[in-house]
C-alpha cells in the first residue's frame, strides 16, 4: 500500500560539475540546465541522457549568478558578475551578450513566460528589461527597498511586467514602462506569488489565498465551477514568509502548483481542489508539469512526482439535504431536495430509484432495505430488491429518533428517542422489521449507539454496553467516542483528539489492546471491511482517510487524503462488498473511491513503474532477498 501511495515516480541526479552550479528546469518539465565552470549542460531528466553541452568562457574567473531558460527552451541565459550572455540550445552558439550593470549584490537575468525579453536585476531589485532579439534595453530602476522571493515574470508577448512581492505587487506595461494600478490593485493584497495562464488571459496571484484576474481590465474573474467563492492557498499562509516560492500553470492551464520553501500543493483549476500536498526533503528551487508528472528541483536533483490520482472521485447527485451509503457499498441515497430520496448503484454510479420520502435513512446491514423517517410524518421501510413499500408506522413518541439501527439478520429494528437529555430520559424501542408492529418500549440511558453481531447488546456512544431486551447497563465501561463492530465481534472505539484507536473483543472480559496510533486528528467515521480483517477511519477536517490491519494492529502504508471539499465522511463510510474498494461519501453527494484490494493495487505500481526493477536496483533495496520479477503478468 505504501508503493501504491507513494507520488515520487523517478529522480535525476545532475552529473558532479566543477566549482558550484546554477540549475534550472525547462518549462516542458523535461529538461535540466546546468551550469558550472564546466560549462554548459542540458540533461533530459527523463532519460539521464545530455543533450547538450558547451562551454562558456570566463565563467571560471567570473562569479556565476544565474541561470534561466526562455519559454520555449530554445534560449538559455546565464549571468555573471560581468555578463549577461544568451546561448542557443540547439547548437551551443552565442546568440547575445550585453555587460551586466555595475553594483553590490546578487545579479539575474530572468525570462519569466517570454520568448527573447529578461528581466535584469541587482540585488533583488528589476532595473531594466533587455530585449536581445531587438537589441533594446527599455525601462528604469522599478523601485527601492522591494523584498521579493519570486523572480520578475514577463508574460508570452512581452507586453507585461509582473513582479511579485513586498511591500506590493508590482505591475509594468511594455514596452512603455507604464503603471497598471488596476492590476495591481487586483492583486495587492494577495502579493507574494503569480503565474499567468498558458494562453496569457488569465493572471493567479496568490499569498493566503489565489486569485483569478484579468490581465488587460484588472478585473478579478470568478472561480471556475461557481462552488466557492475564495481559493485558499494553504491552512495557513506558507506563501507569505517563505524564502524560495513560486506559482505554476500546468501547459493545458487545468492544474496550478505552488512551491513555498519545502511545501508544493496542486489544485485542479476547475474546482480549486488540492490534489496534492507534499513536503520536500529540502528548499524547492523550481516546479514544472510534464502532463501528469510535476517535476521540482531540489539542489542538483530532479525528482518526479506522479499526478496520476489515487483516488477516484464521483458525483452522484447534488445532494443539498444529505447522503448516505448502505453498510455493505452497494447502495446510496441522496436527498437532493425537500420531499425526495434517490436510490444509487454505487459501483455503476447510476440512479436505480426516487422514493417519495425525505429524512433520516437508515439501511439494513444486508443492504436489501432502506428505512426513511420523514422529519413530521411516518417511519417506512422500503425493499431495494423489488422496489416497493414493505410498512408505513408512526414514529415513537410522535417526534424524530435519535437513532435507527436494524439487528444483523434484518429482523428487528431499534429506535432510540430523545424524550430529554437533561436530565436524561431516553427510550428505546424494538419493532419487528418484517410487519412493523411495535415490540417493547424500554427506559434507557443510552443515547444510541451501535448493536453487536448477535443483536442482543448495544454498544452505547456514552462508552456503556446496555441490554436491548431490558434497557440496562451491562458490564464494565469501554470508554465514550466513535464506534465500530466487525462480523468477527471486534469494536473499534476512538474518542479523544488525537485520533487513538482502541480495539477489543465484544465478548465478557475482551480488554482492549494497545491503541492504534496515526494522523493526530479526532476520528469521525470507522468501518471494518466485510471480513473484518481490515478498519478505516476518517478524520475531521482536514479528513484524513487510514487504513488498518485488525489482526496485526498496525496501519497499512501511510495516511491518505482525499482532500475533502466539504464535510469528510458526512455521508457515511463503507467497503464494497468484496472488500476491495472503500467508498467516503461527503453530505454534498461527492464520493470517494480508494482502492484497497493487494493485486489490484500491485498492478497499478507496475503500471505507474513502466518496468521491472533492475538486478541492481533490486541488490539495493532488498540485499538478502532473491531477485524475481514482481510486475510479471
Amino acid at each position: 500500500m505504501s508503493a501504491f501511495q507513494q507520488s515520487e515516480r523517478a529522480a535525476f541526479r545532475d552529473p558532479p560539475v566543477n566549482g558550484v552550479a546554477r540549475r534550472v528546469l525547462s518549462h516542458d518539465g523535461r529538461s535540466l540546465v546546468s551550469v558550472s565552470e564546466s560549462g554548459v549542460a542540458v540533461h533530459d531528466v527523463r532519460t539521464g541522457a545530455r543533450t547538450a553541452s558547451w562551454a562558456v568562457p570566463g565563467l571560471e574567473s567570473e562569479h556565476l549568478s544565474g541561470v534561466s531558460v526562455n519559454g520555449s527552451g530554445r534560449r538559455v541565459a546565464v549571468t555573471t558578475d560581468k555578463w549577461i550572455t544568451v546561448w542557443d540550445v540547439a547548437t551551443g552558439g552565442l546568440v547575445a551578450r550585453k555587460a551586466m550593470p555595475e553594483g553590490s549584490g546578487g545579479r539575474s537575468a530572468e525570462y519569466g513566460d517570454s520568448e527573447s525579453t529578461l528581466a535584469v536585476s541587482l540585488t533583488d531589485e528589476v532595473i531594466h528589461l533587455w530585449d536581445h532579439e531587438a537589441d533594446r534595453t527599455f525601462g528604469t530602476l522599478l523601485d527601492e527597498g522591494y523584498v521579493g522571493r519570486q523572480h520578475p515574470l514577463v508574460d508570452r508577448k512581452g507586453r507585461l511586467l509582473v513582479v511579485p512581492g513586498d511591500p506590493r505587487f508590482y505591475v509594468r506595461r511594455l514596452p512603455s514602462w507604464t503603471t497598471d494600478d488596476r492590476l495591481s490593485a487586483a492583486c495587492e493584497d494577495q502579493p507574494y506569488a503569480a503565474a499567468f495562464s498558458p494562453d496569457g488571459a488569465t493572471l493567479a496571484c496568490a499569498g493566503r489565498e489565489i486569485k483569478l484576474v484579468d490581465p488587460a481590465t484588472g478585473r478579478q474573474r470568478p472561480l471556475p465551477g461557481g462552488e466557492h467563492e475564495y481559493w485558499p492557498a494553504a491552512p495557513s499562509c506558507e506563501l507569505c514568509g517563505a524564502t524560495a516560492r513560486g506559482l505554476r500553470f500546468s501547459p493545458d492551464g487545468r492544474h496550478l502548483a505552488a512551491f513555498a520553501d519545502r511545501s508544493l500543493r496542486v489544485w485542479r483549476v476547475a474546482d480549486q481542489r488540492e490534489i496534492l500536498a507534499y513536503r520536500a526533503e529540502g528548499e524547492v528551487s523550481d516546479v514544472r508539469f510534464d502532463g501528469q508528472d510535476l517535476r521540482y528541483l531540489l539542489d542538483d536533483t530532479v525528482v518526479t512526482l506522479d499526478l496520476t490520482p489515487r483516488v477516484t472521485d464521483f458525483r452522484l447527485d447534488r445532494a443539498p439535504y444529505g447522503t448516505r451509503l448502505s453498510p455493505d457499498g452497494r447502495w446510496a441515497v441522496t436527498m437532493p431536495d425537500d420531499h425526495t430520496t434517490v436510490l444509487w448503484d454505487v459501483a455503476r454510479r447510476r440512479k436505480v430509484w426516487v422514493l417519495p420520502a425525505t429524512g433520516q435513512a437508515t439501511f439494513a446491514h444486508s443492504g436489501d432495505r432502506l428505512l426513511t423517517v420523514a422529519d413530521d410524518g411516518p417511519m417506512t421501510l422500503w425493499d431495494l430488491s423489488t422496489r416497493r413499500r414493505l410498512w408505513t408506522a408512526p414514529q415513537p413518541y410522535g417526534m424524530p429518533p435519535s437513532g435507527t439501527q436494524f439487528t444483523r439478520d434484518g429482523g428487528t429494528l431499534v429506535v432510540t428517542t430523545a424524550l430529554t437529555q437533561a436530565p436524561v430520559d431516553f427510550r428505546l424501542t424494538r419493532i419487528d422489521a418484517r410487519t412493523g408492529r411495535r415490540l417493547a418500549t424500554l427506559r434507557t440511558r443510552s443515547p444510541g449507539g451501535v448493536l453487536t453481531p448477535d443483536g442482543r447488546r448495544e454498544a452505547s456512544f456514552d462508552g456503556r454496553f446496555y441490554d436491548v431486551a431490558t434497557g440496562r447497563p451491562l458490564g464494565d465501561g469501554f470508554g465514550e467516542g466513535v464506534l465500530a463492530i466487525s462480523d468477527k465481534g471486534v469494536m473499534a472505539v476512538s474518542g479523544d483528539s488525537m485520533g487513538r484507536i482502541a480495539l477489543r473483543a465484544i465478548d465478557a472480559g475482551g480488554k482492549p489492546s494497545p491503541l492504534l496510533r496515526g494522523v493526530a486528528e479526532r476520528v469521525a467515521h470507522l468501518a471494518f471491511s466485510p471480513g473484518g480483517d481490515l478498519l478505516a477511519s476518517v478524520g475531521d477536517a482536514p479528513g484524513t482517510l487510514q487504513v488498518w490491519d485488525v489482526g496485526a494492529r498496525r496501519r497499512l502504508g501511510g495516511a491518505m487524503s482525499a482532500y475533502f471539499a466539504g464535510v469528510p465522511g458526512g455521508g457515511g463510510v463503507a467497503f464494497s462488498p468484496d472488500g476491495g474498494l472503500l467508498y467516503v461519501a461527503e453530505a454534498d453527494g461527492l464520493v470517494h473511491e480508494f482502492v484497497v484490494d493487494p493485486a489490484r493495487m500491485a498492478r497499478l505500481v507496475c503500471g505507474r513503474a513502466g518496468r521491472e526493477l533492475t538486478e541492481t536496483e533490486w541488490r539495493e533495496h532488498f540485499d538478502e532477498v532473491p531477485y524475481r520479477e514482481v510486475c510479471a503478468g
